[in-house]
């Protein structure tokens, strides 16, 4: 019988729970090792996950062990180009959290870096591996709401820890935008086919007056097929909500996250009817994990890997996100439309947003 592949992961964040738990959940996976910026932090994390520990000095020697086949780049999104081409060099298959990375150039240069090296890339959305998302999409596709003709998306709370390395421009390249913006475009991408976006028609952004990053954002996109889509994000909301209501000529879906316990509706002239899907709240650790997508994210990704095949999430969609975002950013320094395809490669969102 084939040994389970070896996960390593980069970054020692919250984040990193989800990663090691979901592995566990699968037997054709095992977490062997994690490394973050501080040799504090990688040894607690280590005990609790009972793997080996490292700094990012050390990080080539972790990637380079003959029981790591797949590394897990959780790191701040400054490090994610760093990261994930220091894993490809090693020969490993790589997910990478969202935001991918801070720009366009560094995302052409991880698919053409994968390309060369024969690996793969997935982009860990995990809320797209939902069974919310799943049933939803069916639901669509089945023609509940007939022709779609609008999205919104909403996601916002209450932002992390002001001492986080999210609110440093420098390490996370945006605010809430970048950060809860990219769950929700991808999201409400995925419900409705992943239709391409061209342009932002107007963006409107608050910023945090000590730290410079955006806390609140909402943009409006349009497609190439002619659906228009609202993102809304927030680090200032007193309560959390996470939901995309997709409108359609006859009728509306609406999917939501929080507040909990997941739901799913569609109303037409007929009436409205909740949908039953599985998994939802519940706080057995795998069930609980199946409805925030990270078990189903994980088997997806380790099933493409086995199997050479390109995940549903993958770099290209990394870097479909993070041009639209990119888009947002400039739209909100210019109070004007921007074309998707006219971001510059080489600016970060958070350089866009300040000219």
């Amino acid at each position: 019988m084939n040994q389970p592949a070896g996960v390593a992961l980069i970054g020692a964040g919250f984040i990193s729970y989800m990663h090691v738990l979901a592995a566990r959940a699968d037997p054709s996976l095992r977490a062997v090792a994690l490394a973050s910026r501080s040799t504090q932090m990688a040894e607690h994390r280590a005990r609790i996950f009972g793997i080996d520990a490292c700094s990012f000095d050390s990080l080539a020697e972790m990637l380079a062990r003959d029981d790591v086949d797949i590394a897990v780049v959780a790191s701040p999104v400054a490090l994610h180009h760093e990261h994930t081409l220091a894993a490809i060099r090693a020969g490993l298959h790589v997910v990478v959290e969202k935001p991918m990375v801070m720009t366009l150039a560094e995302a052409a240069q991880i698919e053409a870096a994968a390309r060369a090296a024969k690996v793969l890339i997935g982009y860990a959305e995990n809320q797209a591996f939902t069974p919310l998302v799943a049933k939803a999409r069916e639901r669509i596709v089945a023609g509940a709401v007939g022709r779609v003709q609008r999205v919104i998306a909403v996601f916002e709370h209450g932002g992390p820890p002001r001492r986080s390395w999210f609110f440093d421009p420098r390490l996370a390249g945006g605010g809430a935008h970048l950060d809860l913006g990219a769950h929700a475009l991808e999201v409400a991408l995925c419900l409705i086919g992943k239709p391409r976006v061209t342009r932002v028609a107007v963006c409107k952004m608050a910023r945090d007056g000590e730290r410079g990053v955006d806390l609140t954002a909402v943009c409006e996109l349009e497609t190439a097929s002619g659906i228009q889509m609202q993102i809304s994000s927030s680090w200032a909301a007193r309560k959390g909500a996470c939901r995309y209501e997709v409108h359609g000529d006859a009728g509306t879906l609406t999917a939501r996250f929080e507040p909990a316990p997941q739901s799913l509706t569609v109303k037409t002239a007929n009436g409205e009817e909740d949908v039953d899907f599985p998994g939802g709240f519940d706080l057995r650790v795998d069930t609980y994990l199946t409805s925030l997508g990270y078990i189903g994210q994980t088997r997806h990704f380790a099933e493409c890997f086995r199997n050479r095949t390109t995940p549903a999430e993958s770099a290209r969609d990394g870097e479909n996100v993070l041009r639209v975002l990119a888009a947002g950013y400039m739209a909100a320094r210019t109070s004007r439309s921007v074309e998707v395809a006219d971001v510059p490669p080489d600016r970060t969102p958070i350089q866009l947003l300040d000219g």
